[in-house]
């Protein structure tokens, strides 16, 4: 693609069978980036997962990112259940490639939002079908409030709040929250079983911008806090439906103060048990995620433009369930 105010790329040989794509700039809101930055000194020969039983692609994906680290940019582009691929068909339309990053969301809503639960089927065999054409797969949960079942509204209850009280129960094993919350996270599981059974690995971000007070798991600090229902969530997908395809990530919202007291705050030691990468949304007019693999390396390190764009064709892109824009 030739160079313009929209989109630069760098040219290089590839490396780790990843599809980069270096830019310069896009033009969409809910872009995400991964910036592998992590320093020189953190980086590791042989990444390993925080699940022992991680399945071989899994392991390949942490591995592959692990190789970039530090020498490049992928760019990637959230999709919402309901629509599947419209943005990131867009992105192709106005850049001529692909995003590297296929960003979904098991959304909350109902009928034909955007967001709509009703949108899950689709989305699973496009996820099937873009991981096949060559995409990292990133998957986010905009999580129904435990309080209720879906459909829900986005502000009602996504944005919603739990009471002190209603915390600890969701925390206690037996509770009526508890169970109710199992109920609703088991359906979830069942959509990343279907992705193990297909082969596809994915980076799973749960519980997102958890160090905010805009949803209702998150502002909560410390051990028993935003972690401890992370660490739920994990044991919940990794011991009783043995989901081993997942790359565990901690995403927090970017800081307002030092990294210092986020990590302090909001990465309790057993958190380490469990994410294997964290990220940092900032969120506004656009919205970009940033990805740093544990140990966590705050540095300003810019990553260096060395891998070489990968193209797909329009034509090898079309989705398996037929969904085109």
């Amino acid at each position: 693609m030739a160079k313009n105010d929209s989109a630069q790329h760098a040219s290089s040989p590839d490396r780790a069978g990843l599809r980069i794509v270096i830019t310069r700039r896009l033009f969409f809101a809910s872009v995400v980036f991964i910036c592998a930055t992590c320093a020189a000194t953190a980086q590791t020969p042989d990444a390993q997962p925080v699940n022992p039983d991680a399945t071989p692609a899994a392991r390949a994906l942490l591995r592959d990112l692990d190789t970039i680290s530090g020498y490049a940019t992928i760019a990637g582009q959230h999709n919402f259940p309901n629509t599947v691929s419209r943005y990131s068909d867009r992105v192709y339309d106005l850049t001529g490639e692909y995003p590297g990053i296929f960003g979904q969301d098991f959304g909350f809503s109902g009928g034909d939002d955007k967001d709509s639960t009703l949108g899950r089927p689709s989305m699973i065999e496009e996820v099937i079908g873009q991981y096949r054409n060559g995409a990292v797969i990133a998957l986010t949960w905009h999580s129904v409030r435990p309080t209720e079942d879906e459909p829900v509204t986005f502000r009602d209850s996504v944005q919603g709040h739990l009471t002190d009280w209603e915390w600890r129960q969701l925390l206690t094993p037996g509770t009526d929250l508890n169970i109710r919350w199992r109920r609703q996270v088991d359906r979830i599981a069942g959509y990343l079983k279907e992705l193990q059974d297909a082969g596809v690995p994915v980076l799973f971000r749960p519980y997102h911008e958890m160090n905010g007070n805009w949803f209702w798991w998150g502002g909560r600090p410390g051990p028993e806090g935003s972690a401890a229902l992370y660490r739920q969530i994990y044991d919940r997908f990794v011991h009783v439906h043995h989901l081993n395809n997942l790359v565990w990530v901690w995403n927090v919202n970017s800081p307002v103060r030092a990294p210092a007291l986020l990590t302090t705050t909001f990465l309790a030691p057993p958190m380490l048990t469990c994410s294997r990468w964290i990220s940092t949304n900032r969120s506004g007019r656009s919205s970009m995620t940033k990805w740093w693999r544990l140990p966590i390396p705050f540095t300003s390190r810019s990553p260096s433009p060395r891998l070489e764009p990968y193209r797909r064709s329009r034509h090898s892109q079309r989705s398996p369930a037929g969904h085109t824009s």
